[in-house]
């Protein structure tokens, strides 16, 4: 048993062996990174506005300041019957 590993550690089997783990690792750590990434970018593109999206918005929530000011002034206030 003893020549058989002195016969490896004199080729560099075993280090060879060790290097295509780490290169496996790595490789596993880098598709993992991607992945992510990738999902990050489509929640991003999901959620995130355009510059027009965010001006309509905008429009549409000045729309209706008049009406929300309306409520506020009416609603602490009963008309009245007479």
């Amino acid at each position: 048993m003893n020549e058989l590993l002195s016969l490896l550690m004199g080729v560099g089997a075993l280090s060879s062996l060790r290097h295509d783990d780490a290169v496996a690792r790595q490789g596993i750590m880098n598709h993992q990174t991607g992945a992510h990434l990738l999902d990050m970018t489509i929640a991003r593109d999901a959620t995130e506005m355009s510059i027009p999206e965010s001006y309509a918005v905008q429009g549409l929530s000045m729309s209706q300041a008049p009406r929300e000011a309306i409520a506020a002034n009416t609603a602490v206030r009963t008309p009245n019957a007479a």
